[in-house]
């Protein structure tokens, strides 16, 4: 599965995005100037799981506004 988060604003610094699906944990870096981070080809099983998608910025964590899920 991809996870593409999207933020109402351009991330115009460099740096690295999570994502927590279940109990495993990704990360990804992204390059300043885009406003989506895309997590690719993300195992997902059948059946109910927890997913928490974020950024930290300037010592913040924070969440996107929304976050698509592709097969």
């Amino acid at each position: 599965y991809d996870f593409e988060l999207r933020f109402n604003v351009t991330l115009d610094q460099p740096g690295t995005a999570h994502l927590r699906v279940g109990e495993t944990d990704h990360t990804l870096d992204y390059e300043a100037g885009g406003e989506t981070v895309t997590f690719k080809d993300i195992p997902l099983e059948a059946g109910n799981v927890e997913v928490e998608p974020w950024i930290e910025h300037e010592g913040k964590k924070l969440g996107p506004m929304y976050t698509v899920v592709t097969y």
